[in-house]
């Protein structure tokens, strides 16, 4: 039961800590395996293939922060003229204030 609760506890904290489990250490190991087998079996023709794929997914990446930027960059924007516009209608305000009293 003591070894058991060691046992428990190791995972645990492996888990906390975000460290990976034994059983996902193993797993990992094998489709890196599993992998290096089906590349030996690829053709150049499906390299190639795979190689232009990777190269469209970064491309599209790399496109959609650019994108996720802008956006951003808008929104920023958007929000300093918001604080612009109130500050001037504070000021607005304050004087008619003053004019009125």
């Amino acid at each position: 039961s003591r070894q058991l609760l060691l046992v428990v506890k190791q995972w645990y904290q492996r888990r906390v800590r975000g460290q990976p489990t034994e059983a996902v250490l193993r797993a990992r190991e094998r489709n890196k395996i599993r992998q290096r087998e089906r590349r030996k079996q690829e053709t150049e023709i499906e390299r190639a293939v795979r190689r232009e794929i990777n190269k469209e997914r970064m491309r599209q990446f790399r496109q959609n922060m650019t994108d996720y930027e802008k956006e951003l960059a808008r929104q920023q924007n958007r929000i300093r003229q918001n604080e612009r516009r109130a500050k001037m209608r504070a000021e607005r305000d304050a004087q008619r204030a003053r004019g009125a009293s």
